[in-house]
């Protein structure tokens, strides 16, 4: 959680009380563009939870204690809520810092988008742990 907000409030000054004219368009522009690829590299936090489980999972798997999807379902249930609330802790916090638009659906479906967008990062990350780092 320290990771994401303190990547959130150092971007959000960056881009912290950007002017409404013209001129800092190209600035407004640049928010919905680092955000997705700071939340697009952030998955890979959560790697280190397989690779420190991988002696117990090559053991448990080598014994015929349960399937790789097993595993897999049992760490997507495990990690996802905290990262769910690590998106959505760094989406509003640099979309406020940002001073993006205020309406409530708009603060909305970013966040939205952000979950879904890390989400399915998350899954590609995660599915190539669970291949290459564990198989």
């Amino acid at each position: 959680c320290l990771i994401f907000s303190w990547l959130a409030i150092f971007v959000g000054l960056i881009y912290y009380n950007l002017a409404t004219d013209v001129d800092s368009l190209r600035a407004r522009l640049n928010v919905p563009f680092v955000e997705p690829v700071i939340l697009l590299l952030l998955p890979y936090v959560y790697m280190s939870l397989y690779t420190a489980d991988k002696q117990y999972y090559i053991a448990d798997s080598s014994a015929k204690l349960y399937h790789p999807s097993a595993y897999y379902l049992a760490k997507q249930m495990a990690v996802m809520p905290f990262a769910i609330l690590n998106v959505l802790l760094f989406s509003f916090t640099l979309y406020g810092l940002a001073g993006l638009r205020h309406e409530g659906w708009a603060v909305g479906m970013n966040g939205l988008m952000s979950v879904l967008m890390y989400l399915i990062a998350a899954q590609v990350g995660w599915q190539r742990g669970l291949v290459e780092g564990l198989g």
